[in-house]
């Protein structure tokens, strides 16, 4: 059996780390500044806004008394206006800047090939 010393440990622990160094920065997606922009406005909450915006409106009971419809309107109003935040910073992340600036971002939770660019992408 063999005896393990502080210097093989050290050189074990040295391995691990760069072992989990290398994983990290391997599930990161290496881009534009634009689309580091435009993927952490989208993994954010403001994006969700905007997709609940016709299931609001669409949900009218007439049989609704006014403070219902008072809360209702309010709720519509706080998404639109959230919706409307959201696109300006889309528009703002779409710099001409930002466009040659690179950027490391986001996770690749679900890689997959893409043959076109023969590099590891994201699936949507």
């Amino acid at each position: 059996m063999e005896i393990i010393t502080e210097t093989k440990m050290e050189k074990n622990m040295r391995l691990i780390i760069l072992t989990v160094i290398a994983c990290l920065s391997l599930n990161c997606f290496i881009g534009s500044h634009r689309d580091a922009c435009k993927y952490n406005l989208h993994e954010s909450i403001s994006s969700s806004y905007c997709k609940f915006i016709g299931t609001a409106t669409a949900s009218t009971n007439p049989n609704m008394d006014a403070n219902t419809l008072q809360k209702r309107d309010q709720i519509l109003t706080f998404e639109l206006l959230n919706c409307y935040q959201y696109y300006e910073k889309l528009k703002e992340c779409n710099k001409e800047e930002y466009k040659y600036m690179p950027a490391i971002y986001g996770m690749n939770l679900n890689p997959y090939f893409s043959v076109d660019r023969n590099r590891v992408a994201f699936r949507e």
